[in-house]
């Protein structure tokens, strides 16, 4: 059973990497679309089958690998789209979701803390469609910093941020996120598409002050496929941390960590 479904989940991705290899076009990025859809389903449909041992296993971790590349690849042309889109739009309340979203826990818990104006939070791999890190400024009134090293993500961001008028309260750095100072901020996190994210996580918490909280999301199980997963024994090096998660259908949690 469990040789037969990561066969299905190698079949897929095979069919993902002959459609990558062909030319990119619209209709190609529609194919591909499909079949990260078909792989999600599985996913989801199997999701009992994905059990400790599977997951640990040399040929699942290497399909995540491949996987994650390509899920990437598709992540960075879907959001840019996205973001072109939505600078056709003049209000930014059709940007903020309304959606129970990873963000939205995230930003209950911050809100239960006493911010002050000199409150200010490093998103990590924020993207070209920085929605999350618009949704924190918009929010909680607070200044957000957004860095990404791709220089094609950090226009398209920079040009929505310009749209709707944000620079006064949103960021945006091209940088690797290894290089960055993080002593500034008040708070840190981490995307879910930011690897590798122990190194970081290291980094982070070498130059931040006292009290200063990170948060980094890590894919659920077998969504790891998609998103990097976060061993929870690494995370035991840094003390004590918390758990949040969105809705049942949400592919992500995020780990709250508190220097101390």
């Amino acid at each position: 059973m469990q040789d037969n479904l990561l066969n299905q989940i190698e079949n897929i991705l095979n069919n993902i990497k002959n459609t990558f290899s062909q030319p990119y076009n619209a209709k190609s990025i529609i194919i591909i679309k499909k079949y990260f859809s078909e792989l999600k389903t599985l996913v989801h449909k199997n999701i009992s089958s994905f059990n400790k041992k599977l997951m640990a296993s040399d040929k699942f971790n290497n399909l995540t690998t491949l996987s994650r590349q390509y899920y990437e690849r598709l992540y960075m042309f879907d959001e840019s789209e996205t973001t072109l889109k939505l600078i056709r739009k003049r209000s930014i309340d059709k940007f903020i979701s309304n959606n129970v979203t990873l963000a939205d826990k995230e930003i209950e818990h911050l809100e239960s803390l006493q911010f002050v104006p000199t409150s200010k939070i490093c998103f990590i791999g924020s993207g070209p469609y920085p929605w999350s890190a618009i949704e924190y400024s918009y929010r909680l009134n607070v200044l957000v910093t957004c860095i990404d090293y791709r220089p094609e993500a950090i226009v398209l961001s920079k040009h929505l941020i310009d749209h709707f008028q944000l620079n006064d309260k949103v960021d945006v750095i091209q940088s690797d996120a290894m290089e960055i100072d993080y002593s500034p901020f008040s708070h840190v996190i981490i995307a879910a598409m930011v690897h590798p994210k122990k190194e970081i996580l290291h980094k982070i918490y070498k130059s931040i002050n006292k009290n200063v909280k990170i948060m980094i999301r890590s894919g659920i199980g077998p969504y790891r496929l998609f998103y990097e997963h976060v061993d929870v024994n690494i995370l035991n090096e840094f003390g004590v941390f918390n758990k949040l998660r969105g809705n049942k259908y949400c592919e992500l949690e995020s780990y709250i960590i508190t220097k101390q």
